[in-house]
């Protein structure tokens, strides 16, 4: 990858993580977030992170503390996936739509683990981690290589995760996150939480 093209991939991000810190401080500031208030920006969010940090795919999971399940919130897949083919667009399309019918118990995978463990998660490749649930992958014929996934914390509870799959920056080889990413998605994910915490329950106080 050339400077110039390094240069405005980076002021890519940066543009991209400044609009989403308004939008979510914006939002988190409303006495009252109904829950398509936070669909509208969590779909937002999620295209903006995944083009800023190259990412083929990003799912927000939300956390049911009652039944023990993770759900797939939002999912997205890049158009670096698929390009100017419409019926790979409409195929993707129609597996994220499936994705956010599904829910997963919340000790599976290692999205279970950072919803268990309150920690974020760092992975070059996902084939090889033995928390890795691969009947996902399975079921959308995507092949999930590298991951960060982030939890989604209030008042120290986890109620969810943001996921990042495969950073792919010249839409041929998929490569391992980095840091720099890392600390974007976890910088994201503090103002995401307080948003669908407050949609859920307009009253939770935030210390």
């Amino acid at each position: 990858m050339s400077k110039t093209t390094t240069l405005r991939s980076v002021r890519s991000m940066v543009d991209s993580k400044r609009i989403l810190d308004v939008l979510l401080k914006n939002l988190i500031q409303k006495k009252t977030i109904t829950p398509e208030d936070t669909d509208v920006l969590m779909s937002i969010t999620i295209r903006k992170i995944a083009d800023a940090i190259f990412a083929q795919a990003i799912t927000v999971f939300t956390v049911d503390q009652i039944n023990h399940q993770i759900r797939f919130q939002n999912v997205y897949y890049s158009p670096s996936l698929y390009g100017t083919d419409d019926n790979q667009k409409k195929w993707y399309e129609k597996k994220a739509a499936e994705l956010e019918a599904v829910s997963l118990p919340d000790d599976q995978g290692i999205v279970g683990q950072v919803v268990r463990s309150g920690e974020t998660a760092f992975v070059a490749d996902a084939q090889r981690d033995p928390h890795f649930n691969r009947q996902v992958d399975r079921n959308t014929g995507f092949t999930t290589l590298s991951m960060i996934a982030v939890p989604l914390k209030v008042n120290n509870a986890v109620v969810g995760c943001i996921q990042v799959l495969n950073k792919c920056q010249d839409s041929r080889i998929v490569t391992q996150f980095t840091r720099e990413d890392v600390l974007i998605l976890e910088d994201v994910a503090r103002y995401s939480a307080k948003a669908i915490q407050r949609a859920k329950d307009p009253n939770t106080t935030f210390t």
